[in-house]
């Protein structure tokens, strides 16, 4: 850090334990990181700084590629447009499990118990953010693994012009209906955060044009709709949905804004099939992130419908 509190940085990804780095200790799992202003070669950035501590079986599924398996996602507050890039340099080698099957781990067979690494990001390099200011939501995410979700304010830099690799918002409003809460849901009232339900998978199609069924419904906490405003020309609360594989490492999402009537009535439910963010869909497990403004909900596993 200089004596203006910024972090000197010359490159979009680099590993090592930093002086700032969190300290997860040996059984505590998870991923953890910090943001801070910094400078890198594109101007006026924020580095991330990160960890991760990893158990069974995801010592034997990863082994050192950590890094490469976990996703850092920032979601613009204002546009709600999604940027994201795994935890390792462009130029790694392509990324697999080492584990082809991971449901078939046998713990008597695994080695290793646990696995640390950092990993520390120019995040504005690396996830090709937009030369103008904006306020992002961040995590990091890993299959049943993510961090908490931290808001952070990026600045302006012209340097940063034509970086941009910012993937396209999906056309949505097919793949998810929002209503006000239905209390018939079988979910019971949620008092903070999102909940998410399974309701029922299929990974047979029933025919080639369409994706296979899948029903995931949720419903927000008032709290999470507290403070979004109503008022002409503001900001929408933008709700965000994100799909990974296991196995194929695919990795889709799609964003939409909260109704207004929604959020005058503090009430949100939701219902989606995630399988149609997806350009195919294979017998592995899936997993399933939903945001809502600052909120950020557990992780979803949809497993193969194997008998």
């Amino acid at each position: 850090m200089d004596n203006k509190g910024y972090r000197h940085i010359t490159r979009p990804v680099w590993h090592g334990k930093e002086d700032s780095s969190p300290e997860l200790p040996s059984g505590r799992f998870g991923i953890e990181f910090v943001l801070e202003p910094a400078e890198g070669p594109l101007g006026k950035t924020v580095a991330l700084i990160g960890a991760i501590r990893l158990g069974f079986p995801y010592t034997e599924i990863y082994g050192a590629r950590a890094n490469a398996a976990t996703e850092v996602v920032a979601i613009n507050k204002k546009t709600g447009q999604v940027f994201h890039m795994p935890a390792s340099r462009l130029d790694s080698a392509p990324f697999e499990p080492v584990v082809s099957a991971p449901n078939q781990i046998n713990k008597t067979d695994a080695v290793v118990d646990e696995i640390n690494a950092n990993f520390n990001i120019d995040l504005c390099a690396h996830l090709g953010l937009p030369q103008e200011h904006g306020v992002f939501s961040v995590f990091c995410w890993m299959d049943h693994i993510r961090s908490e979700l931290k808001t952070v304010d990026v600045p302006a830099s012209d340097l940063r012009s034509g970086c941009n690799i910012a993937q396209d918002r999906p056309c949505h409003e097919e793949i998810i209906s929002i209503t006000k809460a239905d209390d018939s849901l079988s979910l019971f009232p949620v008092s903070n955060g999102i909940q998410l339900e399974h309701i029922k998978s299929s990974f047979a199609a029933k025919n080639a044009d369409k994706p296979p069924e899948a029903k995931i419904r949720g419903r927000v906490a008032p709290n999470v709709l507290d403070g979004a405003s109503l008022l002409p020309g503001n900001s929408p609360l933008w709700m965000a949905i994100f799909i990974r594989s296991q196995i194929g490492r695919d990795f889709a999402h799609c964003a939409i804004p909260v109704p207004s009537q929604c959020i005058e009535y503090r009430s949100l439910s939701f219902q989606f099939n995630p399988f149609k963010l997806l350009d195919s869909v294979k017998p592995q497990q899936y997993f399933i992130l939903v945001s809502v403004g600052d909120a950020l909900s557990d992780v979803l596993t949809i497993k193969p419908d194997i008998s």
